[in-house]
């Protein structure tokens, strides 16, 4: 597993081989699972976010679902930014909504 992959059925593998921590999640949704995941990917260098904070995403698997629409407005009142600048801001405040 050095390479990585993805696991469909019972194998043997040996972990751990390549000297470099390695992280082996179950696709079950479990709470334990996100946050293997989320360790992951801090390890990594990634900060995950949900699908499901942002409108359009799939519900996520297990889950009942929301039936409700969120809206979310975020002003840039007379911003002298580059349009990079600005989009850098909106996905910071995005990342500040629960």
């Amino acid at each position: 597993m050095a390479r990585g992959g993805i696991l469909t059925g019972p194998s043997l593998v040996l972990g751990g081989e390549a000297g470099v921590p390695e992280s082996w999640i179950p696709h079950d949704g479990s709470a334990r699972s996100r946050m293997l995941l989320a360790g992951t990917a801090a390890r990594m260098g990634y900060q995950l976010t949900p699908a499901s904070r942002y409108r359009g995403a799939a519900p996520s698997a297990g889950g009942a679902g929301a039936t409700g629409t969120r809206h979310y407005e975020v002003h840039l009142h007379g911003a002298k930014q580059s349009s990079a600048e600005q989009a850098m801001d909106v996905a910071r405040h995005m990342s500040l909504l629960v």
